[in-house]
């Protein structure tokens, strides 16, 4: 089910994309989507194939284990790419300095009756983040949080907008919210 809401989250974010495309110009909204689809659809798989890894130990490195060079996808990504933190970063630093809403409205105005407490996370970490003021940028758990829950925010409005109240919508709430809706966001790294 992840996988599914979150080929639909990046299949609105290339339409958005391929509007800019054609009319010449890149909306920080569109540039924002963009950033979110990197570590909204590499990330999960990623810090899933390195904490695996990790518990594993060196059985891991055996070929019964299916962990093996298969699996460096994930790390060619990340070098050809750049490691999701940096995009993370981008959607925080582009809050910061207004290129984006920083409470995206029509994102809370979707999700607040069916997710309030995934709201409620947002607004207390950007509210922690702006008490701080300079000394959040060396707050990197936090600022994860925010990009992480901003980012829940906007693959939510996406699916009540596409999905409303469909049948499905329950395995959904259960599959994400049980997956990735989760602060502070683990640092696996």
């Amino acid at each position: 089910m992840i996988d599914r809401v979150t080929q639909e989250f990046i299949a609105v974010s290339r339409t958005a994309a391929a509007v800019c495309i054609k009319a010449g110009a890149f909306s920080n909204a569109a540039v924002e989507l963009a950033s979110v689809c990197k570590f909204v659809g590499t990330g999960f798989a990623c810090d899933t194939v390195a904490a695996l890894r990790k518990v594993m130990g060196s059985e891991a490195l055996f070929a019964r284990s299916r962990l093996g060079i298969e699996t460096d996808v994930f790390l060619a990504t990340c070098f050809a790419e750049g490691d999701n933190a940096i995009m993370e970063q981008k959607v925080v630093l582009d809050t910061a300095l207004g290129r984006t809403a920083r409470v995206p409205l029509s994102a809370v105005a979707a999700v607040v009756w069916r997710l309030p407490w995934t709201v409620a996370q947002y607004l207390r970490k950007l509210s922690q983040a702006m008490l701080l003021g300079k000394q959040a940028q060396f707050e990197p758990q936090l600022l994860r949080d925010i990009a992480w829950s901003k980012a829940n925010l906007l693959v939510l409005e996406q699916w009540f907008r596409r999905r409303g109240a469909a049948p499905e919508s329950q395995a959904f709430f259960e599959s994400y919210e049980r997956v990735l809706l989760r602060l502070p966001v683990p640092v696996i790294f």
